[in-house]
């Protein structure tokens, strides 16, 4: 993410640097969704937003003789930022980071000041989930899944760091 945009860059040179931003929306996070796409966090604006579409290949976008059948559009399914409106953190709550699990799953790591961090899940609606609340932890700033079911916080500590498993 650069100056609030995302940028969708290849490797492979298959496609063009494609931008991908929001009005308002600060893209701070980002977390991959296998089979395509990514959760993307704004963490000043406590918003959630889902990168969705597929950049125009270079292929696509060289000349034509005018007998080749082309679509009507050359890319019906850009890329773009999906916000998610329906999830609304606590105004004292604060998201620090995400991880989308193998199976599509998403987990949300929260502080508040002064107490438990939070992980949170989406519900089918979209919503944010009760949280589950890390006693002990107040600022761990990552997250990651072990498995269909744990996830792990990196926990700043004095030496190296430590690492709290939750069952989801």
């Amino acid at each position: 993410a650069v100056n609030g945009e995302v940028i969708l860059h290849d490797l492979r040179q298959r496609w063009q640097d494609t931008h991908v931003s929001l009005a308002d929306f600060n893209a701070w996070r980002l977390a991959c969704i296998p089979g395509g796409g990514a959760w993307v966090l704004d963490g000043d604006n406590r918003r959630l937003a889902r990168i969705s579409g597929y950049p125009l290949t270079s292929r696509a976008r060289r000349s034509h003789p005018a007998t080749t059948v082309r679509p009507c559009e050359e890319n019906a399914d850009p890329p773009r930022l999906i916000p998610y409106d329906a999830v609304q953190w606590p105004t004292v709550e604060r998201p620090v980071a995400l991880a989308c699990s193998k199976g599509g799953k998403l987990a949300l790591l929260s502080w508040l000041a002064g107490e438990p961090a939070r992980i949170r899940g989406l519900t089918p609606e979209g919503r944010l989930d009760d949280p589950l609340l890390l006693l002990g932890s107040r600022s761990p700033y990552s997250i990651a899944w072990l498995n269909r079911r744990q996830v792990a916080v990196l926990i700043a500590g004095g030496v190296g760091a430590s690492v709290l498993t939750a069952e989801s």
